[in-house]
C-alpha cells in the first residue's frame, strides 16, 4: 500500500467538467494527428492488445479499438473515466482507478500509450516501472510529454511580452510547487532506456504557434482554468494571466508555448 503523503493532486481537478471536457476536446484537436501518425508507423494491426493510460475525452481510445479490430482488445485507466463513458465496443474496457494500484496482467500488452499523463504524477518513475512490466516482450511504449521550460517569448517589444513570459515562470513554478516535473518530457528517453527499453524513435515538438493556433487554444484554456494556481506562484499576477490568454487568442502574437517530447520504446526482455 503506498503512503497517502506521495499522492499528488491532479491540477485540473477543480475544473467544472463541461469546461475540462472542452479542454480535452482543443487537446485532442490540437496533438492527435501526430499522437497517430507515431502509432500507426508502429504496425498496429488487428489482433492487438493495447492499454490507454489516461485517456482524457477518448479519442486515442476509440481509434486505437478501430485499429485492433473485435480481435483485439483496448484498455483504457483513467481515475475519471466520465468523459470516455459515451465510447464503447466489444474490445473496450474501461477501468476508473489508479494505475499503480489497478490489476493487470504482466508482459500482456502489445502497445501502451500515454500522453500528458506523467506530468501530473509524483510517482511518474514508478508508473513508468509498471507499464514496463504490463508490456509482452518486443511489446512497444509510447510515452508523450511536455517540457514547459521550452516555452519562450519570440519578441520581447511585442505588447504583452514581458506579461506573457512571466506566466511561463508561473507555470514551471506551479508543477515545482506540487513536486512535479515541468520538464518531463526531456528526461524520457532516459528514464525508458535505464529500464532497459530499446530507444526507437524520440520526437521533440516545440511548439512556435502563434495565437488562435490549435496550440495557443490550448494553452489559453489551461491558464483560464489555472489562473488561481498560476497567481498562487508569485510568479505571475492575474493581470498577467489575463494578458496571457488574451495573447493566446492573438494572430499577431508569436510564442514557444513548449515542447511536447514522443518517446518509443521496446521491450527487449
Amino acid at each position: 500500500m503506498r503512503s497517502p503523503n506521495i499522492m499528488n493532486e491532479y491540477v485540473f481537478a477543480s475544473a467544472e467538467q463541461q469546461a475540462e471536457f472542452a479542454r480535452l476536446k482543443l487537446l485532442e484537436d490540437a496533438f492527435d494527428a501526430q499522437t497517430q501518425q507515431i502509432i500507426q508507423s508502429l504496425g498496429v494491426a488487428a489482433g492487438w492488445k493495447c492499454l490507454e493510460l489516461g485517456p482524457g475525452a477518448g479519442s486515442i481510445l476509440a481509434w486505437l479499438s478501430d485499429l485492433v479490430g473485435s480481435s483485439g482488445q483496448v484498455v483504457g485507466v483513467d481515475k475519471n473515466t466520465a468523459f470516455i463513458e459515451s465510447i464503447s465496443a466489444p474490445q473496450i474496457s474501461k477501468i476508473a482507478g489508479d494505475i499503480l494500484d489497478v490489476e493487470l496482467e504482466d508482459n500482456s500488452f502489445d502497445l501502451i500509450h500515454a500522453r500528458y499523463v506523467l506530468v501530473h504524477i509524483v510517482e511518474s518513475v514508478k508508473v513508468i516501472d509498471k507499464l514496463i512490466k504490463l508490456l509482452k516482450p518486443g511489446g512497444l511504449l509510447v510515452l508523450e510529454e511536455p517540457a514547459f521550460t521550452a516555452a519562450q517569448v519570440i519578441d520581447n517589444s511585442l505588447p504583452n511580452a514581458q506579461a506573457h513570459q512571466r506566466v511561463n515562470a508561473a507555470i514551471s513554478q506551479m508543477f515545482i510547487d506540487l513536486n512535479l516535473e515541468p520538464a518531463i518530457g526531456l528526461k524520457l528517453p532516459l528514464l525508458l532506456q535505464q529500464n532497459n527499453l530499446h530507444i526507437e524513435n524520440v520526437l521533440d515538438n516545440r511548439h512556435l504557434s502563434c495565437g488562435n493556433s490549435k496550440v495557443a487554444k490550448v494553452a489559453g484554456s489551461s491558464a483560464a482554468t489555472l489562473q488561481t494556481k498560476y497567481v498562487q506562484t508569485q510568479k505571475a499576477s492575474v493581470q498577467d494571466v489575463e494578458a496571457y490568454i488574451n495573447n493566446s487568442f492573438d494572430s499577431n502574437f508569436w510564442a514557444i508555448y513548449y515542447s511536447t517530447i514522443s518517446v518509443v520504446g521496446k521491450k527487449i526482455l
